[in-house]
């Protein structure tokens, strides 16, 4: 019995005590004011998740060999007589490099 009162009178020492709820307010306080902060600025984190795509072009022309040959009369012909002037071939590599999935 003795330590049942003991323990009463330890909780209304605690209840009196203003300095000791105080400080668990102030602790209830922060606690909430980081998880609110922590929400706030991850949420703000996923609006800047941009969609980036970078890409890589190659263009290189086809019709170089004209000047390792030393003939000028080569000439390249599609349709009825037209003639290209250059070719080229290009390739182009898109990749994602963005933290979003791009959608179509």
């Amino acid at each position: 019995m003795n330590n049942l009162n003991e323990y009463l009178t330890a909780i209304q020492t605690l209840l009196k005590n203003s300095d000791f709820w105080q400080k668990v307010a102030i602790a209830i306080i922060s606690s909430f004011s980081v998880a609110l902060f922590n929400y706030l600025s991850s949420n703000k984190q996923r609006q800047y998740q941009a969609m980036e795509l970078s890409s890589t072009t190659n263009t290189s022309t086809i019709l170089d060999f004209k000047k390792d040959i030393g003939q000028k009369n080569i000439s390249i012909l599609y349709g009825e007589n037209y003639e290209l002037a250059d070719l080229y071939l290009m390739s182009c590599n898109i990749q994602n490099t963005g933290r979003k999935v791009v959608k179509n």
